[in-house]
């Protein structure tokens, strides 16, 4: 499989056309070029739903130079949402192909569907209406101290305020950009238009400090691979820390409220199925005031290919998503042969399996070389066995969970209790596991010195508070300066030594740039002369507000905060894999070294350890990840090594039984590796050469590690030349006990002969290997691996999908007060849907106002036959004129919900 970059559609299609590619596999919602491909009978496409596109905003209110970012004010953001006509965007840039987006929900997932009442009323809401976006935009920003000049414009500190926008040029973002850039000129706005392609936007948006002020918006383009069963976690990716370890992720700051709501979505920490629907309904709302993104357009796509090429495509992530494109590509009647598949760019980013590329593009290529424990089915989203055997999953009874397939066994019970001898954290410090029954002892230790913290703040701090008013009272305010104020602090200081032994750095804290400002301005308001004058007992408040800002009791160590608030008792989720009996003498990695339980441990500890700060591989972005992951995270146990057997003991759970299921199968978030081939990058940032992520790589200005091309590969080789002669294990507290010095000599030496025959380090273990790298050609190549243990035919069966089609019909006019009956009728290929088929098929009513008025399930009268039955109750709440009847049908084989609307006319 050679895949190459291209840029164009246009040059892309032209290619196929001409026979010198096979495959385009980026997403394309043009639909000229849509009448290209249909029309053309040597070519055929794969549609795709997941994709959509937004505007994505730099959420810094004032950047270091002092320049005022309108997009750092959540008002602003949230009146930009009825600034831009979505209508516009999806019938003349997209030409139909596509809907219009509010929510970081997809409306071809089933989550649009289950809350598609409360999505309508936010859509209806945050309708275009420009004058009242305007109104809004006017009020904030001269709040924020902005003034609107004589030319209409807007300035800030008696300069225009020029609005950065990074728009990409190859696709219909360019067209949105120059339309967002008129609309945001109207608003008051001067907008300097960048345009740039992927390679030159990302490290400005992606990599780039927010706070430089490089730029203010940027046209966000997304692909969501895999159908999205449950899209609770895109509150929290989209909108907070939680998200990503990159710089921006970092500068999120939503409110308290919000964060809450999305943590729990984030963590699936919920009890009943009417909790998760509160949640949700406070997500979308919150989400909506926040607006770091405001979302545009779900595109309807496809992506190109020549007709005789055969390959699984995902629903919702087109080819490039489908985790099964390299077991099932084919070139029709013929066997093996060679595809040429272009995608826009690759590689992009680095690519290394801790924290390296997320493009799309990059990910098909390097998800080719990868294997799993279960592969997503690319209709339905539902994990499907791939190297387990068979799945047990316990879950506390009343927890809304249910499976749909026989691959798990799904059973309740009123208590899981998790075992002493489990894994529950990681030492980081002394590279061990720490165990269910020692944890316990350390949550003990941690409360008991939490009490006695608290006990002696709460004997403390009233009395830092007294000295600190009783210091204030004897400041001459007539002869107040900033020289007082300092002096103030540092006798506070010495008191806060004296009261508790703990040091203030005063000399350090007096003469930075911040605390010698919030002084100036102190004192410059305590001794105006103009009204209104400060009372003495005002003033005595403000400094000692101040001082106290700057002295106080040191917090209780976060660490052992969050480890007094654990408990690994019980769980709410129990998950036992059983993997295949031949897995270690079958599956191999592409280096010719076979996968051993030494991977599993590998995978096990970088779950942690980069997220621990006595790490030498610490990075403060992968922590929040870790605090998260530790909030919910109960325990995990290797009961069996013949077959491999592993429990996991968890408070996260899905409402699908298959989606809880754990696998620890050694396939990382960018990619899968094994111990020997990671080891590399862990001593390369152990000794801060490189880092994997490009957060910490930015920070430490060193390089992202890279483990296909670039500076990476020199320092990589020489760790693995080292490692080679001593038979070097990392972690080997724990790993040396499954990993010995001869297999990790073994391992190495086969390493050195990939190094030398592909000139990379990037190995995986699934169907096709990577070959070749020629970065700066923007090309690669990958074989199939001969080793690989599947039939070619193993997972040939995902034809076409079985999408519903769907028809409403029913009376033109509807009397007021009168029951009134609609039929539905949903087939495929012209024939009946089983009814069995369908998950469910429900209907919204929509007055004249666009307001939700009833809303209900279809009753099924035979296969692929329901009615709407709006009884007389319904019908005399409505009032003479337009209404909308809204069908929504959602099958249980194709997890994309199929919408269809009715208008009627109600009359007396």
């Amino acid at each position: 499989v050679i895949f190459t970059s291209i840029d164009s559609p246009d040059a892309a299609i032209a290619q196929l056309q001409a026979g010198q590619l096979d495959i385009f596999a980026e997403i394309i919602s043009n639909p000229a070029n849509f009448n290209t491909v249909k029309d053309d009978a040597n070519l055929r496409y794969y549609n795709a739903f997941g994709t959509y596109v937004e505007l994505t905003f730099n959420p810094v209110l004032n950047f270091a130079d002092g320049r005022l970012n309108p997009f750092g004010d959540p008002e602003i953001r949230e009146a930009i949402n009825m600034l831009v006509d979505r209508n516009y965007i999806v019938q003349e840039i997209y030409g139909g192909l596509a809907v219009p987006k509010f929510l970081p929900m997809n409306s071809a997932f089933p989550d649009y569907a289950r809350y598609v009442d409360v999505a309508r009323a936010l859509e209806n809401k945050y309708a275009l209406n420009a004058d009242k976006a305007k109104e809004l935009i006017k009020a904030r920003m001269e709040a924020l101290g902005a003034t609107l000049g004589a030319d209409g414009k807007w300035q800030f500190g008696g300069q225009p305020i020029t609005l950065i926008f990074i728009i990409r040029i190859e696709d219909e973002r360019k067209a949105i950009g120059d339309y967002v850039s008129t609309v945001l000129e109207d608003a008051g706005f001067v907008v300097d238009r960048q345009y740039k392609s992927r390679a030159e936007a990302s490290p400005i948006w992606l990599r780039g400090d927010p706070n430089n002020g490089e730029w203010h918006v940027y046209t966000g383009g997304w692909i969501t691979t895999e159908v999205e069963r449950d899209s609770g976690s895109n509150f929290a990716y989209f909108y907070t820390k939680l998200g990503g370890v990159t710089p921006l992720w970092q500068a999120y700051t939503p409110t308290e409220e919000y964060y809450a709501v999305a943590e729990k979505l984030w963590n699936n920490d919920f009890k009943t199925l009417e909790e998760r629907d509160e949640l949700f309904r406070q997500a979308m709302e919150l989400c909506m005031k926040d607006s770091v993104r405001v979302w545009l357009a779900d595109q309807i796509s496809f992506s190109p290919a020549r007709a005789n090429i055969e390959v699984a495509s995902d629903l919702a992530g087109g080819v490039s998503g489908a985790r099964l494109w390299p077991h099932t590509l084919r070139i029709a009647g013929q066997e093996g042969g060679e595809v040429r598949i272009a995608v826009n760019g690759i590689p992009i980013d680095p690519w290394n399996p801790v924290a390296g590329s997320n493009w799309i593009s990059d990910a098909m290529a390097y998800r080719a070389t990868s294997d799993y424990g279960v592969i997503p089915d690319p209709y339905t989203g539902l994990p499907l066995p791939q190297r387990i055997e068979k799945a047990e999953l316990v879950v506390q009874e009343g927890l809304p969970v249910s499976k749909s397939l026989d691959w798990v066994d799904l059973k309740f019970e009123s208590q899981i209790v998790v075992p002493d001898d489990a894994w529950v954290d990681w030492d980081a410090a002394n590279n061990k596991f720490i165990t269910a029954a020692e944890l316990k002892v350390m949550i003990e230790d941690a409360k008991a010195k939490k009490a006695e913290y608290d006990a002696q703040y709460e004997e403390n701090q009233p009395k830092l508070e007294s000295k600190a008013k009783e210091l204030a009272e004897a400041i001459d305010y007539t002869a107040l300066t900033a020289d007082v104020v300092k002096q103030f602090i540092t006798d506070l200081a010495t008191f806060l030594k004296e009261l508790t032994g703990q040091e203030t750095d005063t000399e350090a804290l007096l003469s930075s740039e911040e605390t010698v400002a919030a002084i100036d301005e102190l004192v410059a308001t305590l001794t105006a002369t103009e009204e209104p004058i400060l009372s003495p007992e005002q003033k005595v408040e403000k400094v000692t507000s101040l001082a106290l800002s700057y002295i106080q009791i040191a917090p209780f160590d976060a660490q052992l905060d969050a480890l007094a608030s654990r408990d690994v008792s019980t769980a709410l989720i129990k998950s036992t894999v059983v993997y295949e009996k031949d897995l270690f003498t079958k599956v191999k990695w592409h280096d010719g070294s076979p996968l051993t339980l030494g991977d599993f441990i590998m995978f096990m500890i970088l779950t942690f350890d980069p997220g621990k700060p006595e790490s030498p591989i610490y990075d403060e972005a992968a922590a929040s990840n870790l605090e998260s992951f530790l909030s919910h995270f109960k325990g995990v146990k290797i009961v069996s090594t013949d077959p491999l057997t592993i429990e996991t003991y968890d408070d996260l759970y899905f409402l699908d039984a298959e989606r809880t299921v754990a696998t620890w199968f050694p396939a990382y978030t960018y990619g899968t590796g094994a111990w020997h081939n990671l080891a590399l990058g862990v001593q390369a940032e152990a000794d801060k050469k490189l880092a994997f992520s490009a957060d910490k790589a930015d920070a430490e200005q060193i390089e992202w590690t890279s483990y296909i091309a670039g500076p990476s590969l020199e320092i990589l080789k020489e760790y693995l030349d080292q490692n080679a002669d001593s038979g070097y294990i990392p972690y080997e507290a724990t790993l040396g006990q499954y990993v010995t010095s001869d297999e990790a000599k073994a391992r190495y030496a086969n390493l050195q002969q990939w190094y030398a025959d592909h000139g990379h380090f990037w190995i995986g273990n699934g169907p096709l290997y990577l070959d070749q790298v020629f970065a700066t050609e923007k090309s690669l190549t990958l074989k199939r691996f001969e080793d690989f243990p599947d039939y070619a035919d193993k997972w040939a069966g995902f034809g076409e999908p079985k999408l519903p089609e769907l028809f409403v019909d029913g009376p033109g006019q509807v009397q007021i007060g009168q029951e009134a009956t609609f039929d539905v009728l949903i087939t495929f290929k012209e024939e009946p849907y089983p009814s069995d088929e369908l998950a469910t098929v429900k209907y919204l009513l929509f007055d004249a106002n666009n307001e939700l008025v009833a809303q209900g399930d279809a009753v099924a009268v035979g296969d692929g036959q329901y009615q709407v039955v709006l009884g007389t109750d319904v019908t005399s709440a409505l009032a003479a004129g337009a209404n909308k009847l809204e069908v929504v049908v959602v099958s249980k084989l194709v997890s994309i919900p199929v919408f269809q609307s009715l208008e009627f006319v109600s009359a007396p």
